[in-house]
């Protein structure tokens, strides 16, 4: 379906819960994908702050680096962050 389609049919409706892609960024990427993959996903899923809900998690059954896991959590609250403010200067 993709991103950008589950964005626009999503927005304003539903919460979408999800995290850094494990098979294609979070297991096999460096720090750079995991920051774009985050961006993205906040950019596109956040509506003013709404409906997006971050996981971050580590699979039993697949090892990610350690790093990359921080990464994910350092970005995703950066974002969150910035979002935030933004509403703030809006209201």
């Amino acid at each position: 379906m993709g991103i950008d389609n589950f964005a626009t049919i999503c927005e304003g409706k539903l919460c979408i819960k999800s995290s850094i892609d494990m098979q294609t960024a979070l297991a096999p990427g460096k720090s750079e994908d995991i920051f774009r993959e985050a961006e993205e996903l906040t950019r596109k899923l956040s509506s003013r702050g709404e409906g997006f809900t971050v996981l971050v998690f580590k699979w039993v059954t697949l090892e990610y680096p350690g790093e990359n896991i921080k990464v994910s959590v350092e970005v995703f609250n950066r974002y969150r962050k910035r979002i935030y403010k933004r509403e703030e200067l809006n209201a």
